[in-house]
């Protein structure tokens, strides 16, 4: 019988630990929450150092304009009158970018899936993925019957009595996407959650300009110097960040409306010519399935 009452002494010993070590980890059925959202997954370019750039990229285009107009006999006073254009156009949009917002949010369409972790300091681990595009964003205004021209741009002009003559093609094709994995915890009630969450963030973009131009041969050398001016192959970013965030969930598990709102902060980035930034704002708002 001392045999036996140390065997069941050690196993209750054993079972005791266990059962402290699961309270521990705090695992239950509460925290098995996981589930599934669609909506948009929202980061922010910064393009205060790509404002800072417009002047010198304008004045960069316009010396080679103002040499292919002289290759072309265009007279000085002719020149000047286009220079002083200018000089009052660069001014009038510098002045506007003064005043324009320079942190610039990218809604990307996409969703996200959460699974469940039997921890007490975490809730569950979520990956959210979305994507922005030119094409997304013609098709979404297609649908909407307002669709977007393409080109963008399209003129024709014929300057100084045929000197300068011909016609310009502009469009713009675009790409961003953002892609997230975090740990998640959740002070969840039966219609409605606060969630804490926190990881990192891997996102980038690429903007190119597509410019199609008829000019006369000796001007073609001129107009690729006023493009190539203006860095239009620079316009692109990447970055690889923290980001936390704190959500907001309301209505019943099966279906919520979901929102969250971070800060992110970036690790290591690349960017081109125009240096756009990764911002340091982001979030998501949409659809919540919990199970």
């Amino acid at each position: 019988m001392g045999g036996l009452g140390q065997e069941m002494n050690r196993r209750a010993r054993t079972a005791a630990l266990i059962l402290c070590a699961a309270l521990i980890l705090g695992v239950g059925i509460g925290a098995l929450a996981g589930g599934l959202s669609f909506g948009s997954l929202v980061t922010t370019v910064d393009l205060s150092r790509s404002f800072a750039k417009v002047p010198v990229a304008a004045n960069a285009a316009y010396d080679a304009l103002d040499d292919a107009l002289i290759n072309a006999g265009i007279p000085p006073a002719d020149r000047d009158a286009i220079r002083q254009g200018f000089e009052e156009g660069l001014a009038d949009v510098e002045d506007t970018l003064d005043h324009f917002p320079s942190v610039v949010p990218m809604p990307h369409l996409g969703g996200s899936f959460e699974i469940g972790l039997p921890l007490l300091l975490v809730d569950g681990v979520r990956v959210s993925a979305g994507v922005l595009s030119d094409r997304l964003i013609r098709g979404v205004a297609d649908l909407a019957g307002s669709p977007i021209p393409s080109p963008i741009v399209e003129v024709t002009f014929d300057e100084f009595e045929g000197a300068f003559e011909g016609s310009l093609e502009a469009d713009v094709s675009f790409c961003s996407w953002a892609a997230t994995t975090e740990l998640t915890k959740r002070f969840d009630a039966w219609v409605a959650a606060v969630e804490l969450s926190g990881g990192v963030l891997l996102a980038g973009g690429e903007v190119v300009p597509e410019i199609t131009f008829e000019v006369p041969p000796e001007m073609d050398e001129g107009v690729l110097g006023i493009l190539a001016a203006l860095h239009l192959d620079g316009i692109r970013w990447s970055a690889f960040a923290l980001v936390a965030s704190v959500g907001f969930e309301i209505g019943p598990p099966f279906l919520r409306i979901g929102a969250t709102v971070g800060a992110i902060l970036p690790i290591t980035s690349s960017t081109g010519w125009w240096e756009v930034q990764l911002g340091g704002i982001g979030g998501s708002v949409g659809m919540v399935i919990r199970f």
